[in-house]
C-alpha cells in the first residue's frame, strides 16, 4: 500500500484525545501541516490538521453539504434537520425519512426496512427526537409487508427493550426479546 500524498487529507480527531494525537496527526500530514479550529468546530472534531489545500477542500466541501441541508430542509423543524445534519442515520432510519417527510435522504433503490436491532434503534432514536416523523409514522406500514409487521408490533418491541435494557438506546447489549420480534417481523 502506498501512502497517499501529505497534501491529500485531513485528519479529524473526536472525542478526547491524547496530547501526543495532534503531533501524531501533524507528522502524518508532513511539514507543511497545520491546525484549523474552524473547520474542528464545523466537522464536529477536536481538532483538523492537514496541508492548507486539503483544509481549504474539505471545509468547501462541509460548507456546500451544509448549504445543500438548508435548501432541502426549507419548511424542516428544527429537530428534523438537527437529525439530518447529526443523527444516528443507516438506510432504514433515512427510508423513514423520506417516505415520511417527503425529503431524499436515501435513493429509492436502497430503501429498506430495520433488518436487526440496530437498524430499529437507529429508527427509535429518529421517532424520538423528530415529532412530524412521530405523528406519521403509522403510515410506514403501507410501504412493505415488513413494515406493516415492524410497525404493528412497533410498541411491543419497545416496550420489550426498555423492559430487558433500559439502556438500549446508548448502544451497547441489545435486548434479546426485541431482537427476536424485529427478526420474527422482517422474515419474508
Amino acid at each position: 500500500m502506498t501512502r497517499p500524498s501529505s497534501n491529500s487529507f485531513v485528519v479529524l480527531a473526536f472525542g478526547p484525545q491524547p496530547i501526543e494525537s495532534l503531533g501524531k496527526a501533524s507528522k502524518l500530514c508532513g511539514p507543511n501541516a497545520v491546525m484549523d479550529s474552524d473547520l474542528a468546530r464545523v466537522a464536529g472534531a477536536v481538532f483538523a490538521v492537514g496541508s492548507v489545500s486539503a483544509l481549504k477542500t474539505l471545509s468547501a466541501r462541509l460548507s456546500a453539504g451544509a448549504e445543500r441541508v438548508s435548501h432541502v430542509g426549507a419548511g424542516l423543524s428544527a429537530a428534523a434537520l438537527e437529525w439530518l445534519a447529526n443523527g444516528e442515520r443507516d438506510n432504514s432510519s433515512n427510508t423513514i425519512f423520506t417516505v415520511l417527510l417527503n425529503v431524499v435522504a436515501i435513493d429509492r433503490e436502497i430503501m429498506s426496512h430495520p433488518l436487526d436491532f440496530g437498524d430499529w434503534r437507529r429508527c427509535q432514536l429518529l421517532i424520538e427526537s423528530v415529532p412530524e416523523i412521530q405523528s406519521r409514522f403509522h403510515t410506514m406500514g403501507s410501504q412493505s409487508i415488513q413494515w406493516n409487521r415492524l410497525v404493528r408490533d412497533w410498541p411491543l418491541i419497545l416496550s420489550e427493550a426498555n423492559a430487558e435494557r433500559p439502556d438500549w438506546r446508548t448502544g451497547g447489549m441489545y435486548p434479546e426479546i426485541a431482537r427476536e420480534i424485529i427478526e420474527m417481523c422482517v422474515r419474508s
